[in-house]
Parts: structure tokens; sequence; C-alpha cells
């Protein structure tokens, strides 16, 4: 069987046919990532979101007036606990004293 041959019109149809076929693939990728932009965090973006991080974030004499204040706080929690420990045994000393005398003078408490 022979060969048939194959003119520069052939030759250029096929290239245009696998060229369009090509073309054809990268306009299905290019629709793909179209809506990317709207997922997908630019770079500028990022930039924009850490600078503002950054100048809301707390700084180190910031957390030290906040410790200092708890601090305070603690300390004054510990003192009224204190205080009201020895409150109570003053309490039950007294009514310790008050048993003692309601009974060396006879008298009945209620």
């Amino acid at each position: 069987m022979p060969k048939e041959k194959v003119t520069n019109e052939d030759l250029a149809a096929m290239m245009q046919n696998e060229f369009s076929s090509i073309n054809e693939k990268f306009e299905n990728i290019d629709k793909k990532f179209e809506g990317l932009s709207e997922v997908f965090t630019t770079k500028e973006e990022l930039k924009q979101t850490k600078k503002e991080l950054m100048e809301n974030l707390a700084t180190k004499e910031d957390v030290d007036k906040i410790l200092t204040a708890v601090d305070g706080y603690k300390k004054q929690v510990k003192d009224e606990k204190d205080e009201r420990l020895s409150l109570g045994n003053k309490v039950e000393r007294n009514e310790k004293n008050i048993a003692t005398l309601a009974e060396s003078t006879g008298t009945e408490i209620e």
C-alpha cells in the first residue's frame, strides 16, 4: 500500500487542531483557577493581617501591668482571708469566755 503524501496544508491543519485542543485544556485550567483568589489569601492580605495583629498585640509593659494588678488582688484576698480567720478565732475565744462567765455566775445562755 503506497504512503500518502502529507502536504504543508495537512500539517498546518493537524497543528491547528492540536493547538486548539491545548488551548481548550488551558481554558479549562484557567476556569478552575479563576475562583481561587476568593478562597486563598494573597501575600499582601497576609502582610496586612500580620501588621494589624502586631499593632494590637499586648506589649511586655501591658502584661507586667496586668500581673501587678493580679498580684495586688491576690494579696487583698489573702489579707481578707487572714482577717476572717483571725476574727473567727476571736469570736470563738469570746464565746468560750462568755460561757465560762455564765457558768461561774449561774447565768443561763440561750
